[in-house]
């Protein structure tokens, strides 16, 4: 029993301890709770964080500036061509498309001009492509019937003057052959240009030394012709040499001088067209681009050479907006951004863009 009571004792004093033990952590939380908490006053609940759906959106950042609006391009438009103002086909204000005629003087005189011009075109085309082809089969038949007149000519001034012509004839024989030689000569040197040859050394040789031999082969013939004491002979023998020389020129050609000399006679009548067409063209003012008209300075019947604009002109589409922002507002813009515009001074006016230019360091 004793044993028991004993043991009794030792769990009730265990229990008591723990009892008191939690009613001192018990007190300690009401005396918390009261300080926190004094009487009279309502407990404060504490508000969580806020909490929203998420969704997708811009966000959008804002600068303010002062700049101008200028156009894309503008333009002032003079004529080129004195004269009258036939027709202005524009008024301020009217949308025109890039070759659109604004308007133009009169062309009566360059219309005359032009055709003067074609006209001289076409001949010297026909001029060329004779000197290209060389001598019609009719030219030198009609030149060796010259020659063949000449000699009969000059065989019978020799008769008549009972000249013995024998060393005239050797004279006459040498110039025929130097002649002969200097067109083979002249014909292997066009046909080496014609065929591109670059080295043209020995064909320019001797074409230059059958001209020389030629020439020589001509002073003797005319050095036994003058010894002759007979004028009718003399005549003769000079008209029988021209003919001779005639019909050498169309044998021979056309030579590479002929055919560089027609060639350029024939740009130059082609740009006396090209200029007559250019007048013809500069007499009418004609829109550059797409646009507006902003002033048209002419009247039908008014000069049209003066020295003021005839008309002026600008394209609107697109339109470019310098500004100038502060410091801390252009970091904020990013090379091609799009951007929304407005402007305070017009209500309304609203407008979508793009950043096409930052300056690297401000005026």
């Amino acid at each position: 029993m004793t044993n028991t009571a004993q043991s009794s004792k030792r769990r009730f004093g265990m229990g008591r301890r723990t009892l008191i033990g939690i009613g001192v952590i018990a007190l300690m939380i009401v005396i918390a709770l009261v300080v926190a908490n004094p009487p009279g006053r309502a407990t404060a609940v504490p508000a969580g964080p806020a909490t929203v759906a998420v969704t997708r959106g811009k966000i959008i950042g804002s600068v303010s500036g002062s700049g101008a609006i200028a156009a894309e391009q503008s333009v002032d438009l003079y004529f080129q061509t004195a004269g009258s103002v036939r027709a202005v086909a524009v008024a301020e204000g009217d949308v025109v498309q890039a070759g659109q005629v604004l308007a133009e003087v009169d062309t009566a005189d360059l219309q005359l001009s032009l055709a003067n011009a074609q006209a001289a075109l076409n001949q010297q085309q026909a001029r060329f492509d004779q000197t290209r082809t060389g001598a019609a089969d009719y030219d030198l038949a009609a030149s060796q019937a010259n020659v063949d007149a000449a000699q009969a000519n000059y065989d019978a001034a020799l008769k008549k003057a009972g000249v013995n012509d024998a060393q005239v004839q050797v004279a006459r024989a040498s110039l025929d052959k130097a002649a002969v030689a200097l067109q083979k000569a002249k014909a292997d040197y066009d046909t080496a240009v014609a065929d591109g040859k670059t080295d043209l050394n020995a064909v320019t040789a001797a074409r230059q030394q059958a001209q020389i031999d030629y020439e020589t082969a001509q002073a003797n013939y005319n050095i036994q012709v003058v010894s002759i004491n007979d004028t009718g002979v003399r005549s003769a023998a000079a008209a029988l040499s021209s003919a001779h020389a005639g019909l050498l020129k169309l044998q021979s050609s056309p030579t590479a001088q002929d055919v560089q000399i027609g060639q350029a006679q024939l740009e130059q009548a082609k740009i006396a067209l090209q200029q007559a067409q250019l007048r013809l063209h500069n007499a009418q003012l004609v829109a550059p681009f797409a646009g507006v008209v902003t002033a048209v300075n002419v009247t039908p019947g008014s000069s049209g050479g003066s020295s003021g604009a005839a008309v002026r002109m600008l394209n609107r589409n697109p339109l470019h907006i310098s500004l100038k922002l502060s410091e801390n507002d252009v970091v904020k813009a990013q090379f091609r951004q799009n951007v929304d515009l407005s402007i305070d001074s017009l209500a309304g006016w609203k407008a979508q863009g793009t950043v096409n230019y930052i300056a690297t360091a401000s005026e």
